[in-house]
């Protein structure tokens, strides 16, 4: 983050309190290590006795295909993931971003460190069949969509991929698996969605995560209805332009939205009970289940448009000029404004860490210098760097 002026001891100071969040984050047992060193000789390697080390695997969710999958990996892919981890002597299963990245539901939301909100989860990765008291007639209907889009003849075109130079077997067609199952969860909402939200199962877990779902279902309904995920161009309902109280009649049971937005919740219960099962076989197992952390938020986000303040809007991270970019690279994330977080004690970084603890062991933090140093710009989000500023602590001297 770039630092001004008098402001630098103060951002130091909250960037520092950030940091020490995290660890009380980690001694509250929000990153915990479920396996012990039961296979170490302790005298010959005295450093096993106080630091844990596990080999493991790094993988995408999506890419852990499945008969039971509708032509994708999802949630429930990761029980045989953790078998296989566990027949192979495997402990950690490190997974990329599985939060929402959706924005166009199209290929350009394919990009997983790309998400919309840093708390919710991917739709394209429920189990649709496997919900519970899902409707037969439904049920047999995603069935039916499984078997389609894992039909080897359902790929007719050939897709060459430049980095590793070869034909792509099978590749995931994104916008017509996650169109279809969007398609399938508005019926099933409109077959039990009123059942679900009555349910004392789904008031427990809204009301542990109200803070985040009920401005992401709004966020979601809003984008649908504007055709864009770019809240700037919302009128009176962008950016920082919806209060609390407003958020909450938008979202009323009686509200005319109400149906829309409340979707958008069920959706995430679904998703939060297939990735907690997931997590806990894992746990079962003696696998650690790691995630990842993205280090930004995306401008087009949940985050962005209700607690603009958190963040400096008209600042963008990105990297130095390199041979892979020679102009650099603009990511297009706002910078985190650490003075305005601390206010309330870093209340967003906590939820966002709890919230990850809820299925994940552990997890790695992308880009961790990030939180250190980076380049950042007010240029436009879509370009290059007109200038880089390297930000460094305020007590480094020098370069870098």
């Amino acid at each position: 983050e770039v630092k001004e002026g008098a402001e630098e001891g103060g951002e130091a100071a909250a960037v520092e309190e950030a940091a020490a969040v995290a660890v009380a984050a980690a001694d509250e047992g929000a990153i915990r290590c479920i396996v012990q060193n039961d296979d170490m000789n302790l005298g010959k390697w005295p450093l096993y006795k106080t630091q844990w080390r596990g080999a493991g695997v790094a993988v995408p969710v999506f890419g852990l295909r499945s008969q039971e999958g509708m032509g994708v990996g999802e949630f429930l892919d990761l029980k045989a993931m953790a078998d296989w981890c566990a027949k192979s002597k495997m402990k950690i299963l490190q997974l990329l971003p599985v939060t929402d990245t959706t924005t166009h539901w199209d290929e350009r939301d394919s990009y997983p460190y790309s998400s919309i909100s840093v708390f919710a989860l991917h739709p394209l990765y429920l189990r649709i069949q496997s919900i519970k008291n899902i409707p037969a007639d439904i049920k047999a209907e995603a069935e039916k969509e499984v078997k389609r889009l894992n039909d080897p003849k359902y790929y007719t075109d050939t897709q060459w991929d430049e980095d590793l130079q070869t034909e792509l077997d099978r590749p995931l067609h994104y916008p017509e698996v996650i169109n279809t199952k969007r398609k399938l969860l508005w019926k099933l909402h409109q077959a039990i969605g009123a059942e679900v939200l009555e349910s004392a199962e789904f008031r427990t877990f809204f009301d542990r995560n109200e803070r985040w779902i009920r401005p992401y279902g709004v966020f979601c309904w809003l984008r649908d209805f504007f055709g864009t995920a770019d809240h700037e161009n919302w009128g009176a309902l962008g950016t920082g332009k919806v209060s609390l109280e407003k958020l909450r009649q938008l979202s009323a049971p009686d509200s005319d939205l109400y149906k829309g937005i409340s979707f958008y919740w069920v959706v995430q219960y679904w998703l939060h009970l297939q990735l907690k099962e997931a997590s806990e076989y894992c746990k079962s197992k003696g696998v650690v289940l790691k995630g990842d952390l993205p280090i930004g938020i995306d401008h087009d986000s949940v985050d962005a448009w209700f607690e603009p303040h958190l963040f400096n809007m008209n600042k963008k991270t990105g990297a130095p000029p390199d041979d892979y970019a020679q102009d650099g690279q603009n990511w297009g994330f706002p910078t985190y404004n650490w003075g305005e977080m601390r206010k309330d004690g870093f209340g967003w970084w906590r939820a966002r860490l709890g919230a990850m603890s809820e299925y994940f062991h552990a997890y790695r933090i992308d880009h961790i210098l990030g939180f250190f140093s980076h380049l950042g710009d007010a240029r436009d989000r879509n370009r290059g760097f007109a200038r880089q500023v390297l930000a460094l602590p305020p007590d480094h001297e020098g370069g870098a």
